[in-house]
């Protein structure tokens, strides 16, 4: 979200959610967790995940945590894509050894740790939303199997079993919120998805909040599509980065290394019928920025050219002359006071 607003200088500024001081701020307290970060291998991508072309812009040298690593778009599909990133063993430890939690929990509230029950409760907030959004559209039934990909606590998976009686499994890396799936009824798989071998087929395939994370997306929707019983739905979602970017700046406040993939309402709808899979309805209610997608399969479609990827390359460069501009002196006062009458506002109310 962009709020345009007069400056002290009587002049219409943008103004996005954080200032260059707030960023650094922000970066400096993640510091420590940076450097163990450094420790671990990393990797350089070259070529898009999803159509193989090395037709490349680079967008990003470094991540909203202030790590050099490169961000690039495909001229090609569109994919987002990181340049340098974690080997897929070093993100099992950046994810198993909760390097990720520490990075996010100081990055956005200061060190404080959220809680597997506030998790938990979010989860089924979210869950609300989507069985709202899909009610009527999605046929379920008492007994369907249901496979929710990365599904933490189990917060999603539990809200669709107490409505529809589901039989449903949650897999997930994190052994610690798996137990917390497991202890209210719902089955666990402790796993990564990439590496987890089954025959079983489902159908409901869940993918929620966890799209950015994968680390071969292509091969991940693809095994998707290969899991799914005939008339099955597939649901995803994700954050679109060109929402982010409105919101937070250039592509390197947006980047991190948690995300090794990004897509846009635009991409998705390029891609997902290029690996087999028909948009059978799009929700557009589950959270600022945040798209999802009810899929089924389909026929493969060759890629569609992208051609306003140029224009996003052009958007990219805008944004990051608006963020220098909104950050000079007298713009961040104002943004500032912007922000502490907001402040007040919610004090008198």
């Amino acid at each position: 979200m962009i709020i345009l607003q007069k400056t002290n200088r009587d002049k219409e500024s943008v103004k996005f959610l954080h200032s260059a001081i707030e960023l650094k701020q922000r970066q400096a307290r993640c510091g420590k967790i940076k450097s163990s970060i450094r420790d671990l291998e990393f990797e350089c991508v070259t070529e898009c995940n999803i159509c193989d072309s090395d037709d490349i812009s680079v967008i990003s040298d470094r991540d909203r945590y202030g790590n050099p690593i490169r961000t690039a778009a495909c001229n090609n599909c569109g994919l987002i894509f990181l340049m340098d990133r974690l080997t897929n063993e070093s993100y099992d430890i950046f994810y198993k050894e909760e390097i990720y939690r520490k990075l996010i929990y100081e990055y956005k509230y200061h060190g404080r740790a959220i809680s597997s029950k506030s998790r938990f409760k979010q989860q089924i907030q979210y869950a609300a939303k989507l069985l709202g959004s899909i009610d009527g559209i999605v046929d379920i039934r008492e007994g369907l199997t249901l496979l929710d990909i990365g599904g933490s606590e189990g917060g999603v998976s539990m809200e669709f079993k107490k409505r529809y009686a589901v039989d449903a499994t949650v897999i997930d890396p994190s052994l610690q919120e798996l137990k917390v799936a497991e202890s209210v009824g719902l089955k666990g798989v402790n796993s990564n998805f990439e590496t987890w071998e089954t025959d079983e087929k489902y159908d409901l395939i869940l993918l929620c909040r966890t799209v950015e994370h994968l680390y071969d997306l292509k091969f991940v929707l693809e095994k998707i599509g290969t899991m799914l019983k005939p008339g099955g739905t597939f649901f995803m979602d994700f954050l679109d980065f060109n929402c982010e970017c409105r919101r937070y700046g250039p592509p390197q406040n947006v980047s991190r290394i948690d995300h090794c993939f990004w897509l846009t309402s635009r991409t998705a709808e390029k891609i997902l019928p290029y690996l087999g899979f028909k948009i059978k309805a799009k929700l557009y209610n589950l959270g600022s920025g945040n798209l999802g997608l009810l899929l089924e399969k389909g026929e493969k479609k060759p890629i569609a050219e992208i051609s306003q990827i140029e224009d996003s390359l052009i958007y990219y460069q805008k944004l990051n002359d608006e963020w220098v501009i909104s950050n000079l002196p007298g713009s961040w006062i104002g943004s500032w006071k912007y922000k502490m009458k907001k402040k007040i506002r919610r004090f008198i109310h």
